[in-house]
């Protein structure tokens, strides 16, 4: 009688909306950071050449923040690095391999 019985919902549901090969929040983060590099741009003024070092450096750092690491594939370095500053420190999990 009821034909969604047998449907399984999976436990992690994303949507990310991709543009092109690019993920939404991916280009979110690059232009937010070349944006951040052009709001400090008209708080202190900078040469060119500074300024042009400081969007290349930001738009680097942007790249690296939305990669995937290979210890993590399925983590963008934005979100293991935000888990590692999130942590509760007082607490101590030790994990035993061990097959007994």
């Amino acid at each position: 009688m009821n034909d969604y019985s047998n449907l399984k919902i999976p436990r992690d549901i994303k949507a990310q909306v991709k543009l092109y090969m690019f993920y939404l929040v991916d280009i979110m983060v690059v232009v937010g950071l070349i944006y951040g590099g052009y709001m400090f741009q008209n708080m202190v003024q900078f040469t060119l050449g500074h300024y042009a070092m400081l969007q290349v450096t930001n738009f680097s750092l942007g790249i690296f923040l939305c990669a995937k690491p290979s210890s993590c594939p399925e983590k963008r370095n934005i979100q293991v690095i935000m888990q590692l500053l999130m942590k509760d420190q007082r607490k101590y999990v030790t994990e035993d391999y061990s097959t007994e």
